[in-house]
């Protein structure tokens, strides 16, 4: 696993989602109200939308990703989405917190 920082974790609130680039690969960085960190591909499979401008939301015990071009929801633990107009998954990444720093690995595309 090769993990690099991505961003701080205080510079993320909880239930709030965050633009990172590491290693050339745009990310979009999800602190869900949880707790719990996720990564994902920074852009929306449908048109391309950057999801750093999205609304993270939770339905039960599935956090959700809004994408705000058109409206298509991901499911941040897999990618898959829930809702059109996008059809096609997105990548996630491993993440692991350490101290202040989200750590990435790019390398691990789930």
């Amino acid at each position: 696993m090769s993990l690099q920082v991505a961003c701080k974790a205080s510079a993320v609130a909880s239930g709030a989602v965050r633009r990172a680039v590491v290693d050339n690969v745009m990310l979009a960085i999800v602190h869900a109200p949880d707790g719990q960190w996720y990564a994902l591909a920074g852009q929306c499979s449908h048109m391309g939308s950057s999801l750093a401008g999205g609304e993270v939301i939770v339905d039960g015990d599935t956090c959700l990703l809004r994408c705000p071009g058109h409206g298509a929801l991901f499911d941040v633990a897999t990618g898959r989405p829930t809702t059109g107009p996008a059809f096609a998954p997105i990548a996630t990444y491993p993440v692991v917190l350490d101290g202040d720093a989200v750590l990435v690995d790019v390398e691990g595309v789930k």
